[in-house]
């Protein structure tokens, strides 16, 4: 959430694809996929960021961790990269079995380093 937020989740070894449209990602010289991408719109608020997804999309992390996404609604993100309200997306894939919400505390911060 926080690479959504920071908009850099290529930078970071994320790929975001409408999700009928993904393939093998060996094949990403296909234009069918190089023109699907995804893009996020953001709206800065007091506080957070408004996130305006599409409604269905799929997640590749590092080319091997893969996760379907359904966007019920708009969502926020607040500085330390948790999203809200708790239900507006539907995690399936990698981040549906692993469960997101437990990955890291809700105040976790990353060392500027990172």
């Amino acid at each position: 959430m926080r690479s959504l937020k920071e908009e850099k989740l290529k930078e970071e070894g994320f790929s975001v694809f409408k999700m009928d449209t993904v393939m093998d990602m060996k094949k990403e010289e296909n234009p069918k996929i190089i023109n699907k991408v995804v893009h996020f719109k953001l709206a800065p608020r007091t506080g957070f960021t408004e996130i305006i997804p599409p409604p269905r999309f799929t997640v590749i992390y590092l080319e091997k961790e893969r996760s379907e996404v359904i966007a019920k609604q708009n969502f926020g993100i607040d500085d330390l990269g948790n999203y809200f309200p708790w239900n507006a997306l539907q995690f399936n894939g990698y981040m549906g079995q692993t469960g997101i919400s437990s990955t890291l505390p809700l105040d976790y911060r990353p060392e500027k380093n990172e």
